[in-house]
């Protein structure tokens, strides 16, 4: 097992004590990644041979005061076992547990046009009942597949615009 994945799964089991906790951890967790990301300052703390593990876990905790203590412990232990560099690696991890061990599954119902809510309500229950989860639904609204549906339901989409199928039957008229 990688590394990184023992850290993920190390700070995804102190997390799950709560609901509450675990959705807090993952925001938490999602602003470390962003500015890991988009700060070079922040990154250099983590990445400085320069500065020591113990300056750099002061610096961490002084400027994530206002994190769960959960969190700066978390990453005070990745600096002590300088697998700063794994960071982004292991928030990646974690988010997959998170949203693996969920019993909710995002779903995006994208259609050409606004639904009726009684439709959207039908239709998230029967997905409800057919795949034993809680969807989390986000209708999205794009004209240009003409009419129908398309669901995208975790990484698979199903694909039943009419964009789509006007697409397959030129591509069968060009095979003729």
């Amino acid at each position: 097992m990688n590394n990184y994945k023992k850290y993920a799964e190390a700070l995804y089991e102190s997390s799950k004590g709560s609901k509450e906790l675990l959705e807090n951890i993952q925001h938490e967790i999602e602003h470390v990644a962003y500015l890991y990301k988009k700060e070079s300052a922040f990154r250099l703390v983590f990445n400085s041979m320069r500065i020591t593990n113990d300056k750099k876990i002061n610096i961490i905790k002084g400027a994530l005061k206002q994190f769960n203590p959960v969190i700066t412990e978390f990453l005070s232990i990745v600096i002590e076992h300088n697998q700063s560099n794994q960071l982004l690696n292991i928030i990646s991890r974690f988010n997959y547990l998170v949203a693996a061990n969920s019993n909710i599954q995002k779903i995006d119902i994208i259609t050409a046009q606004e639904l009726d809510q009684s439709y959207l309500n039908d239709i998230v229950q029967t997905l409800s009942a057919t795949m034993n989860v809680k969807p989390s639904v986000n209708h999205i609204i794009q004209p240009e597949i003409i009419g129908g549906m398309k669901l995208r339901i975790g990484n698979k989409i199903f694909d039943n615009s009419m964009r789509y199928q006007l697409n397959q039957l030129k591509k069968t008229l060009h095979n003729l």
